[in-house]
């Protein structure tokens, strides 16, 4: 998981610093959180969990549930499914799910690369895909 994803699981602060909430596993560091495969399941069921609150909240969850369809960048159809929306949001987090999915609302462009940074063309691309490859798969919330 990356730092990112454990401060959003409540793991580590925006400083990398441990938090307490995985002494319940031994884990007080990356050496023991590495080792210990309870843990890595434990945290990454947790920012599932987050990342399924927040789709939920913005109302992207329920047009997963309805599978509406969308426009890709590319003018082909991107099917919204629960799956699909987990495996984008685990990838690229909730934020920025709901972030292209507000710019693909307004017709928005596919902002422009910018040389040797990974920006926002390359995650929308990547929120694109899997939104389309995860369309088929089955996902039981994290509940």
């Amino acid at each position: 998981m990356t730092g990112i994803a454990l401060e959003a699981a409540g793991w580590r602060n925006s400083h990398g610093v441990w938090t307490p909430q995985p002494g319940f596993l031994s884990v007080t560091g990356d050496a023991a959180f590495l080792a210990n495969p309870a843990a890595q399941e434990a945290a990454l069921n947790r920012y599932m969990n987050d990342n399924e609150r927040q789709l939920e909240r913005a109302g992207v969850w329920a047009r997963g549930e309805r599978r509406e369809i969308i426009q890709g960048f590319d003018g082909q159809p991107v099917p919204l499914t629960p799956a699909g929306l987990a495996a984008a949001a685990h990838r690229e987090g909730a934020p920025r799910v709901i972030q292209y999915l507000e710019v693909r609302a307004a017709n928005g462009a596919l902002p422009a690369s910018r040389p040797g940074q990974r920006g926002y063309r390359s995650s929308y691309n990547e929120i694109e895909r899997r939104l389309r490859a995860f369309s088929g798969e089955s996902y039981e919330r994290m509940r």
